[in-house]
């Protein structure tokens, strides 16, 4: 349930997240004879014989993003206050996440050279053609028709090489800046 989305759903995961924990709060405070608190308890008691359950997930959210003794006293002194800092604290986890993912996938070495902030890109506001928009996002991700895309899995290097040029493998440096095939369209 919190594993680590794409980038444009991190806010719908920090949501999420936020709102899980906020439950748990109201769970701790309703009285041991509601049926909820009954099954949070057995729940409770399943994950300490380490069945992984809601409450593991709980529990390792709050562990993992530094708030382990939030989990072992079970409550806060402001809930809205902390609410805001759990929240800033996984955007500012997956941000880093991401950004070192980028740095060390050689798949996205190209695109790293480029996104050096986790915000909409420019293009996409003046790109008007939603075709070429979605061309050019697809390119940028490593996810093209150009045979380094396409051929990155075959065993043969061959099939990574540019139909135009013998010899050179066609990547995103090949494309935008050597290769005479696309000229025209790099002007």
């Amino acid at each position: 349930i919190w594993e680590i989305p794409t980038v444009g759903a991190y806010p719908l995961y920090v949501n999420s997240a936020a709102r899980c924990i906020r439950y748990w709060f109201r769970l701790l405070k309703l009285p041991p004879s509601r049926y909820a608190r009954k099954a949070y308890d057995m729940l409770l008691l399943q994950d300490s014989k380490g069945c992984v359950n809601w409450v593991s997930k709980v529990k390792g959210l709050l562990c993992s993003n530094g708030f382990a003794f939030v989990w072992m006293y079970g409550e806060v002194g402001n809930e809205k206050l902390f609410l805001t800092e759990f929240k800033s604290r996984l955007r500012d986890v997956f941000c880093q996440e991401w950004f070192s993912h980028m740095e060390n996938s050689v798949h996205f070495s190209l695109y790293d050279c480029h996104k050096s902030m986790l915000e909409r890109e420019k293009y996409i506001e003046v790109i008007d053609k939603n075709n070429f928009r979605k061309a050019v996002a697809r390119f940028r991700v490593g996810v093209s028709e150009i045979n380094g895309h396409r051929h990155r899995f075959s065993l043969s290097p061959a099939a990574r090489n540019c139909p135009f040029c013998s010899g050179l493998t066609e990547n995103e440096e090949h494309v935008v800046f050597v290769c005479p095939a696309y000229h025209e369209l790099r002007q």
